[in-house]
């Protein structure tokens, strides 16, 4: 029988690597919901990096620092700020945490309107607005029809001037695309995050 010193190393993350891996795995899919990226395929594709590489690390597969790096940075957490996180009791629904990872990606969307559009058109924008954009953008990395992203995603009337209100800047942009440019009044018509929308979803430098 193992002893109670053998039990505790096999049960102590900081003793067990297979137990420090999954307790970590379950840290970055905490992150990865409080971040506001509710499925794997929709952070994956934002990050540029495979589903079954980054599914793997949240199930505990060995995951080298430069790679943890590149992740965390999603999280707007820097190197600096790793030896202030403890990924064992960490509570992701603080406000705090949430608030900083949220800001800031709204922050780099506001720029990136106020780059490609102008100053006036990023002043005139709403936390809400942008937040909207925000949600598009992740949520139709996958097609999406105008009646889920107005109805489901956003909760307003599914017309096609509030379609035109709340995503046709991010057609003009160049971040959300039709599905079917032949016939864009298509009832079967959908949307899709282009590759320069998710960009604009990339909070890691070196884009």
């Amino acid at each position: 029988m193992k002893n109670d010193n053998e039990n505790n190393a096999l049960s102590d993350p900081k003793l067990n690597d297979e137990i420090f891996l999954k307790q970590l795995g379950a840290f970055l899919k905490r992150m990865r919901i409080a971040s506001g990226f509710p499925t794997i395929r929709a952070f994956v594709d934002t990050i540029g990096m495979s589903y079954s590489q980054y599914q793997g690390y949240e199930k505990g597969k060995n995951i080298t620092m430069l790679i943890l790096k590149r992740i965390f940075s999603e999280f707007n957490l820097q190197v600096e700020d790793w030896l202030k996180i403890d990924i064992f009791n960490i509570d992701t629904n603080d406000p705090e945490v949430i608030e900083k990872i949220r800001t800031t990606r709204l922050n780099q969307v506001i720029e990136q309107v106020r780059t490609i559009d102008s100053e006036k058109a990023a002043l005139l924008l709403r936390p809400v607005d942008v937040q909207r954009y925000v949600d598009i953008l992740i949520h139709c990395h996958i097609p999406k029809s105008r009646s889920y992203i107005l109805d489901k995603l956003v909760r307003l009337d599914d017309t096609h001037n509030t379609f035109q209100r709340v995503a046709g800047k991010l057609i003009m942009y160049g971040w959300l695309d039709y599905t079917n440019k032949e016939s864009k009044n298509s009832p079967s018509q959908s949307y899709y995050t282009t590759e320069a929308g998710k960009k604009v979803l990339r909070l890691r430098e070196g884009k």
